[in-house]
């Protein structure tokens, strides 16, 4: 249910994404894009990052769920950052603030609403997006899937010219390189059974292949 409405809301926003390149777009649609990302698609992502271990756990059914919905959850994800970057940066919020203004002077209300609105956007869909590869079933979704979903969410993002937005980003990165770090040296201290030590083996090597991209990425640069 709650991807349903994410791809929805999805669409929806799109569209009005589109009508804001218009010349005569009114400041409204913007108000209208901005209370959307407030009021539901970030308590939506909120929900679905809260929701990702317990549908990933391995008691349940192995995480089959999640790794049959990992492509379409995948291209959700993508599609939401992509339009994170197409709505209205500063000038062009700064300006529909200020065409609101002259009509409606004393409600200073959605004068940033638009970079707000992004930029929140933004940072939660690291948050989403960061889970799920941590929490991705091991040896069921492809490497060429979460490098796919790394190299088009978190990666993109350490070079933003949004300071909040850049920061939230390295701080993923930093995330995924500590829990791969201390998944291997909770490995080591062995005291489980067979099979769970190979549930943790496997979802070690799993964060350390993550966690590899990243320093591929870091060398390359």
């Amino acid at each position: 249910a709650t991807l349903a409405a994410l791809s929805s809301l999805q669409t929806s926003l799109e569209e009005k994404q589109k009508l804001l390149n218009n010349a005569d777009a009114a400041s409204s649609d913007l108000e209208s894009i901005s209370t959307e990302l407030e009021n539901t698609a970030l308590p939506l992502l909120e929900i679905l990052r809260r929701l990702l271990p317990y549908v990933a756990h391995h008691s349940n059914n192995r995480g089959a769920l999640l790794a049959h919905q990992f492509g379409g959850l995948s291209r959700m994800i993508r599609l939401f950052v992509a339009l994170g970057y197409a709505l209205p940066s500063g000038d062009t919020t700064t300006n529909a603030a200020s065409r609101k203004k002259q009509r409606n002077k004393g409600n200073h209300k959605s004068s940033s609403s638009g970079v707000t609105g992004s930029n929140a956007l933004l940072r939660q869909l690291l948050k989403v997006s960061t889970t799920l590869l941590l929490v991705a079933p091991p040896s069921t979704v492809p490497e060429k899937d979460l490098a796919k979903l790394l190299h088009n969410t978190i990666v993109p993002m350490f070079h933003d010219v949004r300071p909040k937005v850049r920061k939230a980003a390295w701080g993923c990165g930093m995330e995924i390189v500590m829990v791969a770090s201390s998944s291997s040296n909770n490995t080591s201290e062995g005291n489980t059974s067979n099979n769970s030590s190979e549930i943790v083996k496997r979802y070690q090597q799993h964060r350390k292949n993550i966690a590899d991209f990243l320093w591929e990425y870091c060398h390359a640069v």
